[in-house]
């Protein structure tokens, strides 16, 4: 009899008999959550979705082009002023509104004030809530998997992946005809020709580059949800696939295979064994709820502020250089 964690497959029934299996699961994949500094760049534009910034493209072009139409054209109703009012004129005044910036000009026309009344009211429910949300973004630690399905994981090119040579799971994946496992028997043959740990029989290996490589593993989800237990860096991919029974082996024809079949059958209705894990499995403190946890705001999050700036020098530098050319 062997006592160890040994599932059931096809081609191990042939050569043992099987007891009631005293567990089901499935397989899984466990990765460390990272945090990718290289999204960064693009801290400044994570408070609003890409249809945000649109309707506020669009809401300054139709108000710019109408408070044009109002100013710019001769109205009866037109109060005497000491400059006139140019479209370049609205064009800053609209465009510093969101930055609280005021102009010296007063508009002409009330349609005018009105509209532009209704511009400012939007530009400051807008700010407010940019800066609201940009706030969480920077203070609040967002790290993620690098991926959230194994098919994402099978055609990225960043993390590598294996599972424990001599295991059910490589057997199951040359068996099977879907695409997913295809791919991810491709990627743990072509990764183990470079790094042989890709299939190391040692769970502590496959452990330590978790935690400190690209790297995802491939395994029963009892001991994916263990080392999840314990170190809250690593995260389950959605993904569940190819149900994995535990149970104890006996050689063909053994007389103990009833014996135990109907222990472990018992101890499953009377609820023993739920009673057991219960009481002997480590506690999850990763599922329950994170509390939020401020942090510090680096060089790396804002930098987006200073790209920003540095588009505004040059661009300034444009416009000031083809002043003076037209000037000459």
């Amino acid at each position: 009899m062997a006592i160890t964690d040994i599932s059931i497959t096809y081609e191990r029934d042939k050569i043992v008999d099987f007891a009631f299996p005293f567990m089901m699961d499935t397989t899984s994949i466990i990765v460390r959550e990272s945090a990718d500094d290289t999204r960064k760049i693009w801290t400044f534009t994570w408070p609003f979705k890409w249809e945000v910034y649109v309707c506020l493209t669009l809401a300054f072009i139709v108000v710019f082009l109408m408070v044009s139409a109002v100013e710019l054209s001769d109205c009866k109703n037109a109060v005497a002023s000491t400059r006139t009012l140019k479209r370049a004129d609205i064009f800053w005044y609209m465009f510093g509104v969101p930055f609280r910036q005021g102009n010296e000009q007063m508009f002409r026309h009330a349609r005018s004030r009105v509209l532009f009344v209704c511009w400012w009211a939007l530009t400051c429910l807008m700010t407010a809530s940019f800066c609201c949300n940009l706030i969480a973004f920077l203070t609040v630690n967002t790290q993620s998997p690098p991926f959230e399905t194994a098919m994402e994981m099978a055609t990225q090119t960043n993390f590598k992946w294996g599972c424990v040579s001599g295991g059910s799971f490589l057997t199951q994946f040359k068996m099977s005809n879907v695409t997913m496992h295809k791919l991810l028997l491709e990627g743990i043959q072509k990764f183990s020709q470079s790094d042989p740990d890709i299939l190391s029989p040692y769970q502590d290996v496959h452990l330590k580059k978790l935690l400190t490589e690209d790297y995802a593993f491939i395994a029963g989800r009892p001991l994916s949800n263990y080392w999840r237990s314990r170190n809250c860096q690593l995260r389950i991919l959605k993904d569940d696939f190819f149900p994995v029974r535990y149970s104890f082996a006996f050689p063909n024809g053994s007389p103990y295979k009833k014996i135990v079949s109907d222990i472990i059958l018992r101890l499953l209705d009377t609820g023993v064994i739920e009673r057991l894990t219960q009481a002997w499995w480590p506690e999850n403190k990763c599922s329950q709820p994170a509390k939020t946890k401020g942090q510090a705001v680096t060089l790396v999050d804002v930098q987006s502020s200073f790209y920003s700036l540095l588009v505004g020098v040059v661009v300034a530098g444009a416009v000031l250089l083809m002043e003076r050319v037209h000037r000459r």
